[in-house]
């Protein structure tokens, strides 16, 4: 008989849904082509309406400048992507990368209107991103680190494509700290939601996820777990910042910089941002 996948120590929490990394993948990508369309509408609804403010708190850490590049992993409809958009441009570029096609072609009709930056909408896994090694001065994820298949594998290629000295900065749902608010939060979560959502709805899939999401939260690393695989991936000052009592954190740390490196500064135009051989390309 197979044993239940080990998952952080502990067997698959998450069976009724997935039963090991391969079943996740394909439910997690059938999940986000079902929602590509209501996704801002459930994150709305999951952040209680804050999550525009949480994105502009990451915004304001990743400290961009005008001319700077960005990377935006499972970038969904672009909400983080235009954002930083806004802050690089004329000179600056924001690729926004995902595995959902659905959620490209709906960020990427979200800046048609948006004049002025300069935005690729990139088809590839967090896992294994199509770049460069050290193209980007920063990189940022929001809400997505928890329905990886290898986080720790996420965030070496985070490092990787990352310049030393560059920015990391993801925002994630988390467990609020407080037991009363806990309790309150998994009672909305767990109890209120998903009816809520079945009845305006009636979607068996939408419903299925609003299920699903909130123990992908119970059930996802604790802050100093998270902060002891940045610090393994080539992070360094790692910093995990609790807002909303815990329901959500913004997790920012910088690239080691090591003495071989150290690269120059007049080459940074010339870094390549073409995909790897054989990788999925830019959308048109």
């Amino acid at each position: 008989m197979r044993k239940a996948r080990v998952v952080s120590g502990q067997a698959n929490p998450l069976r009724r849904f997935h039963a090991d990394g391969v079943a996740k993948a394909a439910f997690v990508r059938a999940g986000f082509f079902a929602i590509a369309k209501q996704y801002d509408r459930l994150t709305r609804v999951f952040s209680f309406g804050l999550d525009g403010r949480w994105r502009r708190s990451v915004i304001e850490l990743c400290g961009l400048h005008p001319g700077d590049r960005l990377l935006d992993i499972a970038t969904g409809t672009g909400e983080l992507a235009l954002a930083a958009g806004r802050r690089v441009a004329p000179a600056g570029l924001v690729a926004g990368l995902d595995f959902c096609q659905p959620m490209l072609e709906e960020g990427r009709r979200k800046g048609q209107d948006q004049r002025g930056s300069h935005l690729a909408w990139v088809l590839g896994k967090a896992e294994e991103l199509p770049f460069h090694q050290e193209t980007f001065d920063c990189v940022t994820m929001g809400f997505a680190l928890r329905h990886v298949l290898d986080v720790r594998a996420t965030l070496r290629e985070m490092a990787r494509v990352i310049r030393p000295g560059g920015r990391v900065v993801v925002l994630e749902f988390t467990r609020p700290e407080r037991r009363s608010l806990k309790a309150l939060y998994y009672l909305y979560l767990f109890g209120l939601l998903p009816g809520l959502v079945w009845l305006a709805s009636r979607d068996r899939q939408i419903y299925t996820l609003t299920r699903y999401f909130p123990r992908t939260i119970r059930h996802f690393l604790p802050r100093e777990r998270l902060a002891a695989a940045f610090a393994g991936a080539g992070f360094g000052g790692v910093e995990i910042r609790p807002l909303a009592g815990g329901v959500v954190s913004v997790i920012a740390a910088r690239k080691r910089v090591r003495v071989r490196a150290f690269r120059r500064e007049t080459d940074r135009r010339g870094r390549g941002l073409g995909p790897r051989e054989g990788a999925p390309g830019l959308l048109a």
